[in-house]
């Protein structure tokens, strides 16, 4: 999640009328919520999501009993606990708390003075930036052979940050957590990168001795980050741990034959004009009456049954350019395809070799040549199905876990306002 560098003091927004922030509003799994709950709930958000979640707290408190359902699960199931989840924990709490600590600092300069706060914000930061230290102390760690630093054992104290000593596997580990964009900087440049990471590690301990992860708004968004990243953590694990046998395997394919169900075909395309622009002399060309566009069809698919070659009359005829440029080639068609119905019951009635009768679109008429059809073999299509098969497995299961969240609204009035 990404987070400002510069938090605003998150303020409680004002509740309609008669609501107080002690009063219950919702039900959430048998649980009462009060309105004061939600709202230091939606002090956790991210402050460009807050106005959007509050302009349907319905819809919101929907979603997140869901998210908390699901990180509760992660925690039952020790996710916290395992790695890379462990690890996004510790570097997204760092994130909090570094910026939780240049907030409350920028905060109190402005309580001085508003017109040099920043400023003064800056030079702090370059301040703690020049005393924390880095001492490398692992050569091959550092050096610019890539492979020769990976080949450092984990176990070896490469570094002094801020005096205390890190090891190659903690830094590994701590990265786990982290973006691909830190870890592709981070092996750009090790020595920057540790420079920024021991700045992280004292504005933390800074919060730390602030009580700031105990304090609004940065314990709700410690709380808004763990939520988001258990729940996340308990779909990636039940999706991972999916797996389709061969009897679960045929039974998909048998029911999801039209997916695998094809035809290559050519096309030939004759289009027509409206009232409007039939008859007209378009770039050289009589654009041609619904009628006549008929007529043409209708002519072209007889001389092809009398033998004509398909790819003669797709270059003497056709207008769809595309498709002419390549022979008529049209592409493959699945029956699962979310194209006219009527197109589909012609092309896959025929057999390859055989052309449709004239089919009429608001466009044009189009002419269909079979190349080839038939179903595709499950030894064919064995990995994408199985990977579709495991997708619906897992809607099936998400659609369970949503269903057995239950909300109930319990004051309309609460709900109903809008910011």
């Amino acid at each position: 999640m990404k987070i400002p560098l510069f938090l605003s003091f998150l303020a409680v927004w004002p509740l309609a009328g008669a609501v107080t922030p002690d009063t219950v509003v919702a039900t959430v799994n048998g649980k009462k919520m009060t309105a004061g709950e939600i709202e230091r709930i939606l002090t956790g958000a991210p402050p460009e999501m807050q106005q959007r979640l509050r302009s349907d707290r319905r819809e919101f408190l929907r979603q997140y009993a869901l998210v908390r359902l699901l990180a509760e699960q992660a925690e039952q199931d020790g996710l916290a606990e395992r790695s890379p989840y462990k690890e996004q924990l510790a570097w997204n709490r760092m994130q909090v708390l570094m910026q939780a600590a240049i907030s409350e600092t920028n905060r109190r300069f402005k309580a001085e003075d508003p017109a040099t706060a920043d400023e003064k914000t800056m030079q702090w930061l370059e301040g703690l930036r020049e005393s924390a230290t880095v001492e490398g102390l692992d050569e091959d760690y550092f050096s610019g052979d890539a492979a020769r630093a990976a080949r450092v054992p984990d176990d070896t104290v490469v570094a002094k940050l801020n005096g205390r000593q890190v090891t190659a596997g903690e830094i590994k580990f701590a990265l786990l957590g982290a973006t691909n964009r830190v870890r592709e900087n981070f092996l750009k440049d090790r020595r920057e990168f540790l420079r920024q990471y021991a700045l992280s590690l004292r504005l933390v301990e800074i919060a730390e001795e602030q009580g700031l992860d105990r304090k609004t708004p940065y314990r709700e968004q410690l709380e808004w980050v763990r939520t988001n990243i258990l729940s996340q953590a308990r779909m990636n694990e039940y999706s991972d741990g999916i797996n389709i046998g061969r009897k679960e395997e045929k039974e998909y394919y048998e029911a999801h034959k039209d997916d695998y169900t094809r035809a290559k075909v050519k096309v030939i395309y004759i289009p027509f004009g409206d009232e409007r622009t039939a008859g007209q002399v378009i770039d050289g060309e009589k654009v041609l009456s619904e009628q006549e566009a008929r007529e043409l069809i209708e002519k072209i698919r007889a001389e092809i049954a009398a033998g004509a070659d398909f790819v003669e009359m797709v270059k003497r005829y056709s207008k769809d350019e595309t498709s002419k440029a390549k022979d008529g080639d049209f592409g493959t068609i699945r029956k699962s395809d979310k194209i006219p119905e009527h197109i589909k019951e012609a092309i896959f009635q025929l057999k390859a070799g055989e052309v449709t009768e004239p089919l009429r679109q608001p466009n044009g008429y189009y002419l269909f040549k079979v190349e080839e059809i038939g179903v595709q073999s499950i030894d064919e299509v064995r990995q994408t199905m199985n990977r579709q098969a495991k997708a619906a497995k897992f809607r099936e299961w998400f659609d369970s876990v949503r269903r057995s969240v239950k909300v109930e609204f319990e004051n309309e009035e609460y709900f109903d306002q809008t910011q």
